[in-house]
């Protein structure tokens, strides 16, 4: 299974590909070697915050983001909010992975209809993080942070996804980005070439400006979302009711019906 919506839209655009042509380029580790991602803009964020003294983020900041209004913009401003005070309690390296995912750890034992054993959840979930980080030969936090992406959500997540969606569709993808003379060369680069102050993927950005229109280099990150919470609400509201309803949960025994329903 392969719990990222994004797949839809790759696979649709796929297919609108494959009607001209049978190979295409995909920039695909481009985000993952020039730090890219907002997550690494929020660890520097982070660096500050936490430094600030905790009763004056509790009172003036944290309880103030959950108030905030929810909207179903792709990646909206509360939602940034929130998720980036959700991921503070944990390791630096930790919260990246509470920031990427769905639910956090204590969110999943709430979840889930059974107990996931003594080990605690955050441990099971995250021991594959130590494990990786045995073999990583980056000693600074955003040379461990690329790293990690690299090896999780970059080989086990989007790869798998554009692999998956273009196959289906006879279409070849390839990642020029991913030569492992180009990986070499990116990776032994010094870091503020990659996050320079809040600007990611500083010289990449250098190097195409003057072979791109300045609009597109400048222009905001934008993910390849789909308006699932639009459609849960909306189109699909008596499908995901039906798939979610508490009586066909119960027979299942995975996901705790009380919950769903709340998240609904």
């Amino acid at each position: 299974p392969l719990a990222d919506a994004s797949i839809i839209p790759t696979f649709l655009l796929s297919g609108f590909t494959r009607q001209t042509v049978k190979v295409a380029l995909g920039g695909d580790g481009g985000d993952e070697l020039f730090a890219g991602y907002p997550t690494y803009q929020a660890f520097r964020l982070a660096q500050f915050y936490t430094r600030i003294p905790e009763w004056i983020r509790k009172t003036l900041v944290e309880r103030w983001a959950v108030k905030l209004p929810v909207s179903w913009n792709n990646m909206s401003f509360d939602f940034r909010v929130k998720k980036f005070i959700s991921g503070l309690p944990y390791l630096p390296v930790v919260r990246n992975y509470v920031w990427l995912g769905t639910f956090s750890p204590e969110e999943q034992d709430g979840l889930l209809a059974f107990p996931l054993g003594e080990q605690g959840n955050a441990d099971r979930v995250y021991g594959i993080l130590e494990e990786l980080m045995e073999g990583c030969a980056f000693d600074s936090l955003l040379g461990r942070l690329l790293f990690l992406d690299m090896k999780l959500y970059l080989q086990e997540g989007v790869l798998v996804k554009v692999d998956r969606a273009s196959m289906a569709n006879s279409l070849e993808v390839r990642v020029p980005y991913l030569d492992h003379e180009f990986v070499d060369l990116v990776t032994g680069l010094p870091e503020d070439f990659k996050l320079r102050g809040w600007t990611t993927k500083y010289i990449f950005k250098r190097a195409v400006r003057k072979k791109l229109p300045a609009e597109l280099v400048s222009r905001k990150k934008k993910g390849f979302g789909i308006p699932v919470a639009k459609w849960i609400a909306g189109d699909l509201r008596a499908l995901f009711s039906d798939m979610l309803s508490p009586d066909r949960l119960r027979n299942q025994g995975i996901f705790n019906p009380t919950v769903v329903s709340r998240l609904l």
